[in-house]
């Protein structure tokens, strides 16, 4: 017996590898050997076809035998469809880590309508005929057999029935929004099937969303009937940060009407919808004029994130314009050339949620935003300030002005003293319940940045008051505070806060329970020395 190197098998060497049927000794005859081992062959493969059909046989007793054991396989098929159809999640496409050969998705991707139909064949009949599963598809633009997978797309929406349906049609090449542009165009052979297959179906379009050459986008026209699309998202794969691409979106015969649109680089002007509907605006790219005309042009939009705002084209534009939009509650405005210009003009009742840029703005830029709450009398819930240098800003005023503030937060900023200590300084108007109390509904600050402020300025937020009604006779805020910092080197290290500042922080948080943390933003180590064993004497 021989044992393999490779896989250890043991067998015996065969020197003289003559098929059984070429035995010919002189006589004529074969050897006792070869025909011994050709009777046995012909048991070898009589057992291997018994063997077979044994298999085969349990295989069928254990499709019966879940049948019997599976409570789920007695409810109606109905029934079955009506839970796969309500179990189908927010992102269609969930699982990861599965090889698929299918065009139609990125490898590694499973959608949850071919998920279910591999538990079982009856699964996958139920599956096949719950046109809820398949109305979530991904197209790869750039697929060589784009004809193929044209037919499985037409397939798979065959399966949707009349429903309608979410497209994603991607590059893989698609690089990021800093680097340089993937320009080589893709031939026509190979987009204009998947094209116009999307095409054919735009009376059924639900959401469209393109990561897809700008020539490319600009084909995806319809087929001219009505269409039920709601929500539309276009980046062009040309489009970069700061860097507008020109290109036009325009059905055949139709405006569609979409409640959500997100756009990349894309003018305004370039899109042929009707905004009388819009409910959600995301713009990146949009200049200053552009985002106002969305305001005065969608009387039911209710959330505006513009990003990367240039600087507005003065045709035809009057400054004395005032907008008031009474139905948008939630804004973000990243706008490093004209944010005093934007909240000058606009009033906005309703707002609840705002989010602003200080970076690259001037210190009064505050004093617009300040004037922009006032004029509109909302009642701000959540204010988010990212990227500027607050330590000589007016931010004291601008607070004052929302009394019914929640939420705070602060990201890459620069703060100085003054706000902390005046949070401890007006705790007696808060106790008090006094009108013009300062920020008295605060519940949270989260903080992210460099730390410009000094640790006793921290403390100094839950400096106490004395009262007479209290149990212990003093009162503190009550929010929290989540601060992370960061080093001005990537690998800076952040030392722990000296030895007398992390006593009154320590003694903040295990005796007087102040919800306070103080960590390392890369580490996630708490920056409040000695901190974690008085938590685990507790």
């Amino acid at each position: 017996m021989i044992a393999c190197r490779s896989c250890g098998v043991q067998d015996c060497l065969d020197l003289h590898d003559v098929p059984v049927d070429q035995c010919k000794l002189r006589s004529g005859s074969k050897c006792s050997p070869c025909t011994a081992i050709e009777a046995l062959d012909v048991e070898i493969e009589a057992a291997k076809a018994t063997l077979a059909r044994l298999f085969k046989k349990r295989f069928s007793l254990s499709t019966e035998r879940n049948r019997e054991h599976d409570s789920f396989a007695r409810l109606p098929p109905e029934i079955i469809s009506k839970i796969f159809s309500s179990c189908v999640p927010d992102e269609p496409y969930p699982f990861l880590g599965w090889a698929s050969p299918n065009p139609l998705f990125q490898k590694g991707e499973i959608p949850v309508a071919l998920l279910l139909g591999s538990v079982s064949t009856r699964w996958r009949d139920i599956s096949r005929s719950t046109p809820q599963l398949w109305t979530y598809v991904k197209i790869n633009i750039e697929d060589p057999n784009s004809l193929e997978s044209a037919k499985r797309f037409r397939e798979w929406l065959a399966r949707s029935g009349d429903l309608p349906v979410s497209i994603t049609v991607y590059m893989k090449r698609h690089s990021s929004c800093l680097s340089t542009a993937y320009t080589k165009p893709l031939p026509d052979s190979s987009t204009l099937p998947l094209i116009e297959t999307i095409n054919e179906i735009s009376n059924r379009w639900g959401t469209l969303e393109a990561h897809i050459p700008t020539d490319l986008i600009s084909k995806l026209c319809g087929n001219g009937l009505s269409t039920t699309l709601d929500s539309l998202r276009l980046i062009p794969t040309e489009w970069r940060i700061y860097r507008r691409v020109p290109n036009t979106f325009t059905m055949r015969n139709v405006r569609p009407a979409p409640t959500q649109i997100s756009l990349r680089g894309l003018s305004l002007h370039s899109m042929d919808v009707d905004w009388t509907n819009l409910a959600y605006i995301e713009g990146y790219g949009f200049r200053l004029d552009e985002c106002l005309l969305v305001l005065q042009q969608s009387p039911r939009l209710v959330r505006c994130n513009f990003e990367d705002v240039g600087q507005r084209d003065s045709t035809g534009w009057h400054d004395q314009v005032q907008i008031v939009h009474k139905s948008v509650r939630w804004l973000c405005l990243d706008d490093r050339n004209n944010m005093d210009d934007f909240f000058d003009v606009v009033s906005l009742p309703s707002l609840f949620y705002l989010a602003f840029s200080a970076g690259y703005q001037p210190a009064q830029a505050l004093e617009s935003v300040t004037s922009f709450i006032k004029r509109s009398g909302c009642s701000l819930n959540t204010l988010r300030i990212t990227n500027g240098d607050l330590q000589e800003a007016p931010i004291i005023p601008l607070l004052e002005a929302t009394p019914e503030l929640y939420r705070l937060e602060l990201s890459t900023v620069a703060l100085s003293d003054t706000l902390f200590q005046h949070l401890g300084e007006t705790v007696l108007d808060v106790y008090n319940g006094e009108d013009n109390a300062f920020l008295p509904d605060l519940d949270s600050i989260d903080f992210f940045g460099v730390s410009t402020f000094s640790w006793p300025s921290v403390a100094a937020i839950y400096a106490p008051c004395d009262t007479d009604d209290s149990s212990d006779g003093v009162y503190r805020r009550e929010c929290s505070l989540r601060i992370a910092v960061y080093g001005f080197e990537p690998y800076n290290v952040t030392h722990y806060i000296d030895d007398a500042n992390s006593a009154i922080l320590r003694e903040l948080i295990s005796e007087r329970g102040v919800d306070l943390r103080i960590t390392d933003s890369q580490s996630q180590r708490s920056l409040i020395k000695d901190l974690e064993l008085v938590m685990r004497s507790d």
